[in-house]
């Protein structure tokens, strides 16, 4: 057995310990809500709030976006031709193109899946 403890429809704790007990070193206050719940819940990946005094569950949003996995593959593929962009190295006028191409890859696509990257000469 665990227990959320909602204040204003948000999850304030969660706790395995009783927080109604008088040992408890939680304490409640007139807006809390105790839900019983098992305890085996996922308080890492899902966010719970309180609608209508029921428990809503939803997985919480991705920390990383899609744009920021195409930036990181776009980064990766800038470090591989990081030679070219140098003042003191010869670089055409292709290999020049194809590294603003990759930084301005963003400009167009939005996804790793959706995007088409430019050949590299």
């Amino acid at each position: 057995m665990a227990y959320l403890i909602f204040e204003n429809n948000n999850l304030k704790f969660y706790t395995v310990d009783d927080p109604t007990s008088d040992t408890s070193v939680i304490k409640l206050n007139e807006k809390s809500v105790v839900k019983e719940v098992a305890d085996d819940l996922d308080v890492e990946t899902k966010t719970y709030t309180l609608v209508n005094n029921e428990i809503v569950v939803k997985d919480l949003e991705p920390v990383v976006s899609d744009i920021d996995f195409l930036r990181h593959e776009r980064n990766e593929k800038l470090k591989e031709t990081d030679l070219w962009g140098l003042q003191d190295f010869p670089a055409t006028a292709d290999q020049l193109k194809y590294r603003q191409d990759l930084r301005d890859i963003t400009k167009t696509y939005k996804t790793l899946e959706e995007v088409k990257w430019p050949t590299k000469p």
